[in-house]
Parts: C-alpha cells; structure tokens; sequence
C-alpha cells in the first residue's frame, strides 16, 4: 500500500507558490484558484491548491487528505480527477500522484460517528459563505507515497493539489470551499495543552470569487452567492419533493419590510399548459416568520398537493411573489433587481406597474 507521510504535519495555506510551482499561476499569490471562474453545465470545472506542510517529529506516518465544498447538485463529485505534486525535503515527490474519494461511511479519526462532510459541515457551517444551505463537502484521501525528512529537524513539503470535477445541471453561482488535512489528525480541536493536536493541523477556506454554471436548467441561476428577497430551498427537485419558500425582508429597503402578516401568491406551470394559481390569503399561504428577532418569513409546502395539480401532470415551473394581507403591498423580482440601485424598490409605487414574479424550475427524473 502506498502512503503519503508527513511527521506531526502543521499544515499552511501557502501563497506563494510561485517560487516553488513555474506554471501557469505563479503570479497568482492565492493558494486556491479556479482555472476559469465559469464554465457549461455537465463540464468540468477544474481548482488548484497549494499548501505547505511542516514535519517535526520522526515515526509518524499519515495520509494527506482534502475535500472541496460545492452545490449539492454536482452529484458526481466525489469521481472528480484528485492529483498532487510535491518538492521540498522529502522524498518520492516528483511527478502526479492520485488521489481517491474517501469511501461513504467514513468517519474522521476525532469525529467518530460522522463521515467527513458531516463532520466539515459540523465545523465549518458557521464560516461558509454561501448563502444557501444546499452545499456538500466532498473528501479525497491520498494514494501514494511520500517521505518528509527531517532527521530530527524541521523541515517543509510544498504541495499542489489539482482537482478536476464534473459540474451539475443546473445554472447557479457558488463560492467553492477547499480544506486540507492528514488522517491520523482527522479534523482534531485545538489543545493548547497538547504537542499533538496543534492548531495548524487543518485548514480551510473559500475563494472569494464565484464560480459560475452557464447554459443548463433553470431560465434563473441558483445565487449561493448573494442574499436576495426570495429564497427556495432545495436549489432543485421535482414536483413530489418539500419546497420552502423564504422572503428575506431585511435584505434591502422592501414595500413588505414592517408588515406584521406576509402571504405566497403562486402560480404552477405544467407540461401540459396548464396554470393552477393559488392567491388566496388564507393560512394556508401565510408564511410564518422563521425567527422573533430577523425579518424572515417561511412556508414549507408539497407542490402538487398545494397547487392541487393531477399526479399524471408534470409542475416545469412557479412563479410566484410576496404580499401583504390585502395586496396593496408586495415584493417580486423587479424589486430584487432594483434593490441597492439609485430608484430603491422600497419606495415603488406598486399601482403603476405589471407584477414581474420570482421563478423557481423544477428538475427532469
């Protein structure tokens, strides 16, 4: 079996690279880099890592491990191509060595119990910048071997880590997240008390830059990227998957920001052409607000049973807004474009325009 070895590994995010790596990003100094920040949906999206990792200590051996944060709906992942590239003071670093999918059940060695992207879930959730709850972590484990010496000094690996990885379906804008670790750590705590569990033995971040998937489902992209008045949840499903809808009215200056009831009024497109609308204001449209504090509402609901749509007709789309309890008031897509512009949408005059709705696009199975 091969291993890739590093001794009481602290491991660094490591800028600049290119005194170590002559390609093609050696004047880029951001130790995470997409290879271009868009591309087709069902193409490969391709991201390079660079890290530094530190040996102390003689007579450990480990397993470099990293994960990639993305959309939930890039569903085949964890098959993406994962190599890595050394130099520094060790040996059996030259040239591309593989990386493998860390197998499903796979618990991290200080998280037993969970598997690798419940457990980076767990930890990082708070961190993550996208805006929607609808991302995975997916772990890579290395397959060859490489020797830091040290010979009871301290020594450096520099590593590039390249990863090639299917996209989804869907058009959407993410922030990818990229973490590195080794196996014998497996994502430990920091004990100030101990030698063994320092805390540079992991690190994680995401690049701040979106990554962009371009000219697939959806006529709306899924913005992990930016708060808006409207969010749904999961980013894709079919008619007999849960939605929930949420207005976020503290996103910008809104018509329906100090209003004490908020209603769904929605329309369900079929294959078929036909329309079930349901604009009734009624509990069973009220969304309840998700928190005392925040000026988020939320209603949960079954598409075809809420919309009273026939099992043999297939739901392709709704559109749908936000209103107040007479609808004198309510927000749409137009005041979502307009929020932050020189016209806010808080102060449209409602009366004078056609409504512009949201859209939500179901998935094909």
């Amino acid at each position: 079996m091969c291993l890739i070895v590093f001794i009481s590994c602290g491991i660094e995010w490591f800028t600049d690279h290119g005194s170590k790596f002559d390609d093609e990003y050696k004047d880029n100094n951001s130790p995470v880099i997409y290879k271009t920040n868009s591309v087709k949906a069902g193409e490969y999206a391709e991201f390079v890592m660079y890290i530094k990792c530190g040996s102390n200590k003689d007579g450990q051996i480990n397993k470099l491990i990293i994960a990639v944060n993305v959309p939930k709906v890039w569903t085949d992942a964890k098959n993406a191509i994962v190599t890595w590239e050394g130099t520094g003071n060790g040996k059996n670093l030259e040239g591309e060595h593989k990386m493998s999918p860390i197998p499903d059940g796979t618990s991290p060695a200080r998280k037993p119990g969970l598997t690798w992207d419940q457990a980076l879930l767990n930890k990082f959730g708070g961190e993550n910048p996208n805006v929607l709850d609808d991302t995975q972590w997916v772990a890579f484990v290395s397959d060859d071997a490489a020797t830091i010496d040290n010979g009871g000094g301290a020594y450096d690996v520099y590593v590039k880590i390249k990863i090639k990885m299917k996209t989804g379906p869907d058009n959407l804008r993410a922030k990818i997240g990229f973490f590195a670790n080794y196996e014998n750590d497996g994502l430990s705590e920091y004990d100030p008390n101990s030698n063994e569990v320092g805390p540079d033995h992991w690190k994680a971040m995401w690049s701040p830059d979106c990554f962009e998937v371009t000219d697939g489902e959806g006529a709306e992209p899924i913005d992990f990227c930016q708060y808006h008045f409207y969010q749904v949840t999961p980013g894709n499903a079919t008619q007999n998957d849960i939605l929930t809808f949420r207005y976020i009215g503290d996103y910008y200056n809104n018509q329906l920001i100090n209003e004490s009831n908020i209603y769904l009024n929605a329309k369900a497109h079929t294959a078929n052409g036909n329309t079930y609308t349901v604009d009734e204001i009624s509990d069973k449209t009220k969304l309840l607000k998700d928190s005392r504090w925040g000026v988020m509402w939320s209603a949960t609901l079954w598409p075809e049973g809420f919309f009273g749509v026939p099992a043999n007709e297939t739901i392709t789309h709704i559109e749908y807004y936000f209103t107040n309890a007479d609808g004198s008031r309510y927000v749409d897509k137009y005041d979502d474009e307009q929020a932050g512009k020189d016209d806010p949408a808080g102060d449209d005059d409602h009366s004078t325009r056609e409504k512009k709705p949201f859209v939500y696009n179901f998935i094909c199975k």
